[in-house]
């Protein structure tokens, strides 16, 4: 899993992804050659310690989708402040259906 780093690939992403909702916040998604990820986390999330949790177990539920079946493509996610009471498991759900991974 590669990750997102320059502005210019945020910016793709957000520009000509298609975009997804939930409880858990915003994706932007479009197709690549492999798994590539950004977080965008703003303060009004919480404190570091909070968005850095969240980014955590983002990062890992995303790592835990892709060993399970690989996700060609850049992903952008935009965590909301209810996604750090979200149970992993749930999160993990909320995750692939937005991704288009109903398994």
């Amino acid at each position: 899993m590669k990750t997102l780093k320059k502005e210019s690939e945020f910016k793709e992403v957000l520009r000509n992804g298609k975009k997804e909702f939930s409880a858990i916040g915003i994706m932007f998604k479009m197709p690549s050659d492999e798994l590539s990820l950004g977080l965008i986390t703003s303060k009004k999330i919480g404190s570091a310690v909070i968005r850095n949790k969240i980014r955590r177990r983002l990062r890992e539920s995303i790592k835990e989708i892709n060993n399970q079946t690989p996700i060609p493509a850049k992903i952008v996610l935009m965590p909301n402040k209810d996604a750090i009471k979200i149970v992993y498991k749930d999160l993990i759900k909320s995750i692939r259906k937005m991704i288009g991974n109903n398994q």
